[in-house]
């Protein structure tokens, strides 16, 4: 059994150094756990480096639903230890002090302006409130602060890790253009600091401009610079709207777009594009273990899994052979098959391996639909944890997206858009040389994916002598492709519908090594850089790779952005038409984000 097993955790660590907050996360992960965006009922405990990071809104959740709080020591005290601690013996729960009832403003007191959190840190003034003195008293003033531009060289520094109290959405017609304004809030080396930001987008531009920052050390000012910038968007002729478009969320800071991810994550309705690809996706992986399994994938325990996992590291490992069948024998006990086992020990291995990947992904995401034995599609979605949003063929995106498909004929069905939080946080932006790259996977795959994240190759079987058969030409890390001819080689049809279907990644190769011979040892990028690139033979240059092979071996530098369904000639659609329910029986609204 894996240390955190069951358990389901939110990370509160905004002010812990990058590097441990992703040492944290990876071993939670590492050891069986699941990380979660919001505090609900499914929650076994909050990890945070201070209680007073937490905001407001956390703590009512916390206590209405009674969740243990624990500090950081707590995930590494634990994995020393090779079990769960007593939660009880390291809560600290105790020292928060929640805010009442009475302390949440009222609903009308801002009209069109959505309040996230407030009295975030303590000591931080009720910003709702101060918003209606400088009102009462005329206004703000605009003299009053210096309006820095982003490209300014004397900006003020302000931290990476911050809070969003306060956010409004605006739009132009002509010229038509986006903009999001933030009041943002930290605690600093500096003590409580506050900046708000106006952020621009124009259309047919893709980069996003910071065109107004004001920086300040209290929150009445903060306020009032807010107000003030909402007056200037007003007379410049922008207009309130209540959405932000998820095409354009990286007009917003990373903090926002993680609150943005965690109100459509607790949507309770979906379009009926993503209903079918939620059921296609569910459909295809249940019936690949339907029809491998002879027993219903809910009969098999995680337990289980680690078991057969633990069994078949033994038989790789062991030179006795009758020893090597019984260990085998109690695989079989434990996972029952209605496949043959191949002839060669290795491959039977490193299938039954994979098999097992693919039962605790499901298992994973079944305990996040409660158990239910048919949960319904808004079900499957949550469970899920990540926003998949239906990219229409006329939107922007999907041009952009079919462009990286040009270099063969191919029928694009549909092209959904992925967000998966921990992504926000992890992924290694600072990198550079960030591309957009395909990856090939398995329909009954994708569930999985969508879940956890691209995987790398086990560690495991490395480090217990386990023979890979499926080794890359470049060692055992991620591969991707630039070409849609070469990702063919490596996908097949679902058998619910016949479609194919296909990632398309933001890749931060930053400084990426081009190799002209194979290297099946790499375990990592060679010192200097982080990701490797066979490159492909042409008339004029000698190399031993077909095709362009892009290599990383951190999961931090993939960010999953679309799934591309597709069918190339030869494929034959099957019809597909799920029935698309969206009861609510996942989990209550969530009561950590506030909007008046």
């Amino acid at each position: 059994m894996t240390v955190f097993e069951n358990c389901t955790v939110v990370f509160d660590v905004k002010n812990v150094p990058f590097k441990e907050k992703q040492k944290l996360k990876s071993a939670l992960l590492e050891n069986g756990g699941n990380i979660s965006y919001t505090i609900n009922k499914e929650c076994s405990f909050v990890v945070t480096s201070s209680v007073n990071d937490l905001s407001s809104n956390r703590q009512r959740s916390i206590q209405k639903l009674q969740i243990p709080v624990v500090g950081t020591q707590y995930v590494w005290s634990c994995v020393d230890e090779g079990h769960l601690l007593p939660l009880t013996e390291h809560n600290l729960t105790p020292q928060l002090s929640y805010p009442t009832n009475e302390s949440l403003p009222s609903p009308g007191v801002i009209v069109s302006t959505k309040i996230l959190e407030k009295n975030k840190f303590k000591g931080q003034p009720d910003l709702p409130n101060a918003e209606v003195e400088i009102l009462e008293k005329g206004g703000p003033r605009a003299s009053k602060f210096r309006v820095y531009k982003g490209a300014d060289h004397d900006l003020p520094e302000f931290p990476s890790f911050f809070q969003v109290a306060k956010y409004s959405v605006f739009e132009k017609v002509k010229p038509k253009t986006l903009s999001v304004l933030e009041l943002q809030s930290v605690n600093g080396r500096a003590g409580q600091q506050y900046r708000v930001l106006c952020s621009v987008l124009r259309e047919a531009e893709t980069a996003v401009l910071q065109d107004k920052l004001v920086f300040c050390e209290t929150s009445e000012d903060a306020v009032e610079a807010y107000l003030m910038l909402m007056k200037d968007m007003e007379t410049q002729g922008f207009t309130k709207t209540h959405t932000l478009p998820a095409e354009v969320e990286h007009l917003a800071s990373y903090s926002l777009q993680q609150l943005l991810l965690e109100e459509r994550l607790n949507c309770s309705t979906l379009s009926k594009e993503v209903g079918v690809f939620v059921e296609l996706i569910w459909t295809e992986a249940l019936g690949s273990l339907n029809n491998i399994l002879t027993v219903p994938v809910s009969r098999i325990s995680l337990n289980d899994v680690s078991r057969v996992e633990g069994l078949l590291l033994q038989a790789q490992k062991t030179q006795n052979e009758d020893e090597a069948k019984a260990l085998l024998e109690e695989v079989n006990t434990l996972l029952p098959l209605r496949i043959i086992d191949p002839p060669s020990k290795h491959k039977l291995v490193s299938q039954k391996l994979d098999l097992c990947q693919l039962i605790r992904d499901i298992v994973n995401v079944s305990e996040a639909t409660l158990g239910s034995p048919s949960p319904s599609s808004l079900g499957k979605y949550r469970a899920l944890r990540c926003s998949i949003d239906f990219v229409p063929p006329e939107n922007p995106e999907f041009h952009a997206v079919s462009k990286l498909l040009q270099d063969r004929p191919v029928q694009i069905q549909q092209i959904v858009r992925i967000s998966r939080g921990v992504e926000l946080q992890m992924f290694r932006e600072e990198l550079g040389n960030i591309k957009p790259l395909l990856h090939s996977t398995s329909p009954s795959s994708l569930v999985g994916i969508l879940s956890r994240g691209l995987l790398l190759p086990r560690v495991g079987v490395e480090l217990h002598g386990i023979e890979r058969t499926d080794i890359g030409n470049l060692g055992g890390g991620i591969y991707f492709s630039d070409s849609l001819k070469t990702s063919v080689k490596y996908s097949k049809p679902s058998v619910t519908d016949g479609s194919r279907l296909l990632l398309v990644c933001e890749v931060a190769l930053g400084r990426c090594k081009d190799l002209l011979k194979k290297d099946t040892s790499l375990t990592c990028a060679p010192d200097g850089f982080h990701s490797v690139h066979g490159v492909r033979r042409s008339h004029n240059r000698l190399s031993e790779f077909e095709d362009d092979e892009f290599v990383v071996f951190n999961t931090e530098q993939i960010r999953l952005k679309y799934v591309v369904q597709f069918t190339v000639e030869g494929d034959e659609l099957k019809d597909f038409q799920p029935q698309i329910s969206t009861l609510l029986e996942l989990t209550d609204t969530p009561t950590d984000v506030c909007k008046f």
